[in-house]
C-alpha cells in the first residue's frame, strides 16, 4: 500500500492578467492527466485598492503524492530544488503539508521557479503514518529526495 494525500492549488488572477494564461502556468506545473481532472472554484474578490481579483482554488485527492512531488521537483530549476533539499523545514508545516510557491510568469514559460510574490501556491499533503514518533521533515525528505526514512 502506497502513500495517500491531497493537492491544493491557489492562484490569484489580477485584472491585468489573462485568466487563460494564468491557468496555463498552473498546468505547466502538474502532470497533464492530473491537471485535466482538477476542477477549480472561482471566487471574485477586490484588492486593497478596489481592483478586481479572481481567486482560483482547487483540491484533489492524490493516490501517490510521492510520484507527484518528484514530478514537481524534477521540473524545478536545479538551484531551487537544491534550496528545498537544504532547507526543507521551511517548506513543511507541523502536520506534514509541503508548501511551494511558484512564479506565475516563469511557470507560463515552462520554468518552475520558487517565488513568494504573487505566486501559484501548491500544497501537497502527505498522510503521515500515526502510532509512532516521527520527524516529519526527515520522513518527507526521505520521500522527496529518496533519503533514509
Amino acid at each position: 500500500m502506497g502513500l495517500h494525500g491531497s493537492l491544493e492549488l491557489e492562484v490569484y488572477v489580477h485584472a491585468t492578467e489573462d485568466e487563460s494564461k494564468v491557468m496555463k502556468a498552473v498546468s505547466n506545473i502538474l502532470p497533464k492527466d492530473l491537471y485535466e481532472k482538477i476542477s477549480f472554484n472561482k471566487v471574485k474578490a477586490r484588492g486593497h485598492y478596489g481592483n478586481p481579483i479572481i481567486i482560483m482554488k482547487a483540491e484533489v485527492k492524490v493516490e501517490d503524492p510521492e510520484v507527484l512531488s518528484k514530478y514537481i521537483l524534477g521540473k524545478m530549476e536545479s538551484y531551487d530544488r537544491e534550496y528545498v533539499r537544504r532547507s526543507l523545514e521551511r517548506f513543511i508545516n507541523d502536520v506534514g503539508t509541503v508548501y511551494f510557491r511558484f512564479d506565475k510568469q516563469e511557470a507560463y514559460l515552462g520554468r518552475i521557479v520558487l517565488r513568494s510574490d504573487d505566486p501559484i501556491c501548491v500544497r501537497l499533503k502527505f498522510a503521515i503514518p500515526s502510532g509512532r514518533e516521527l520527524d516529519r521533515v526527515r520522513y518527507i525528505g526521505g520521500i522527496l529526495f529518496e533519503e533514509v526514512r
